[in-house]
């Protein structure tokens, strides 16, 4: 048994498959999801999704709580988006996040 748990990984990888395409990740508190690379929104990573905001990152490997504060996104740039004329993806990425409600609880 334990021998089939440790191989699922590498029959995923055969099949195209990673982990997170067969399990959904539940958010709660955000504390443990990583913003940018986890699957927590519909789709794909947001990195995937928003590649030039993701590139202004200043801490790429920041969780969902440090991004969503009190209901509100709240991003962390080393440029401004919009003077990269990325207004649009970053209304975009704000939109997606307005139905984020974190909770208490682990994710």
């Amino acid at each position: 048994m334990w021998h089939n748990i440790a191989t699922i990984k590498k029959d995923l990888k055969r099949r195209d498959l990673e982990i997170g395409d067969v399990f959904e990740l539940q958010l709660r508190s955000g504390d443990n999801t990583q913003f940018w690379y986890d699957k927590w929104t519909d789709g794909d990573q947001l990195k995937n999704k928003y590649p030039d905001l993701f590139n202004l990152e200043t801490r790429k490997r920041c969780n969902v709580a440090d991004r969503i504060i009190d209901g509100c996104f709240v991003g962390h740039w080393n440029s401004c988006p919009v003077e990269f004329g990325l207004s649009e993806d970053l209304d975009n990425l704000t939109n997606e996040l307005s139905t984020v409600n974190l909770a208490s609880g682990c994710d």
